[in-house]
């Protein structure tokens, strides 16, 4: 084992769970949970450039990427809306970073608001979608020379704070670069959520091999304090409704084995018969949503 603790340091740990071929081990000290050893800078960016958004990828028991992000785009508007709604709360108007902006799609929902909003990602593929749908998107890895001091009122990074090296890094420059008194929101896999309770080594968040880190509402505000934040809220994400269909289909890149596939198109063609493919079905992610805010010139 050779990745010390994001949050503390320190190499002492406890091993927990072998997912596929990959490590996750609990720092004895603060209780943050990640993979060890992680995967290398290269890696990570030609796993992010090979159709990370359109075709999920399968090894032994974890996987990688979307099987088809733009699929869930009617889905995820209307989300992004409601995250936009709840940013009003704090900053009614204002300038917008979002990093890991994907396809864009929040970039959309935010694009008739009152904001000014810029995306940035690492995914060549993402990057060029989003601009040719009319977001203000560029191909970036964030880093200390990315964007001036005090650039943005707000910052959002939805599900992406699990897939950093170093997410403390991450959040200092996130803090560097937003305004004294501005917003940072975050979502990320809930690790002391109760799906994770319920399935363990099986949890999705763990069967994911781009996922690095795993936090819980402890572990991410401890982090969120080390690099200067204050004003700290987690509370549980919205429970997600999809049409039966999209979970049918999407179900095998889960739960695999030729006697599933059966049951599964089985199950297709009966719901079919009775048009009932399109009923909208709650789906829980478990995930957690973290704000907080940088503190104001005093």
């Amino acid at each position: 084992m050779n990745t010390p603790c994001a949050l503390c340091g320190r190499h002492d740990v406890t091993p927990l769970y072998l997912v596929g071929e990959r490590h996750i081990v609990r720092c004895n000290h603060d209780g943050l949970v990640y993979v060890d050893p992680q995967p290398t800078a290269a890696t990570l960016n030609r796993w992010y450039n090979e159709g990370y958004f359109t075709d999920k990828k399968r090894e032994k028991d974890d996987y990688l990427g979307y099987f088809s992000y733009l699929d869930e785009k009617p889905l995820l508007i209307p989300y992004f809306k409601r995250k936009l709604a709840y940013i009003k709360k704090y900053i009614p108007t204002g300038t917008l970073l979002e990093v890991g902006c994907g396809y864009g799609f929040f970039l959309e929902a935010a694009n008739t608001s009152a904001f000014q909003v810029t995306g940035i990602d690492v995914s060549k593929d993402a990057v060029t979608y989003a601009k040719q749908h009319g977001s203000n998107a560029r191909v970036l890895s964030l880093t200390k020379q990315s964007f001036p001091k005090n650039a943005f009122s707000g910052v959002v990074a939805f599900q992406l704070i699990e897939h950093l090296q170093h997410p403390l890094e991450f959040l200092e420059i996130i803090h560097d670069i937003t305004k004294p008194g501005g917003i940072v929101l975050f979502t990320t896999p809930n690790e002391g959520g109760y799906l994770k309770k319920m399935l363990g080594k099986r949890w999705m968040g763990f069967r994911h091999r781009e996922h690095l880190y795993f936090f819980s509402p402890n572990t991410i505000r401890h982090l969120l304090i080390k690099a200067g934040f204050v004003d700290i809220t987690t509370f549980g994400d919205e429970v997600r409704t999809y049409p039966i269909r999209f979970l049918l289909a999407g179900a095998p890149n889960y739960l695999h084995g030729a006697w599933f596939r059966v049951v599964v198109s089985f199950i297709t063609k009966v719901l079919g018969i009775f048009s009932c493919l399109d009923i909208m079905v709650p789906l829980p992610l478990n995930s957690l949503v973290i704000a907080a805010r940088k503190p104001s010139v005093s």
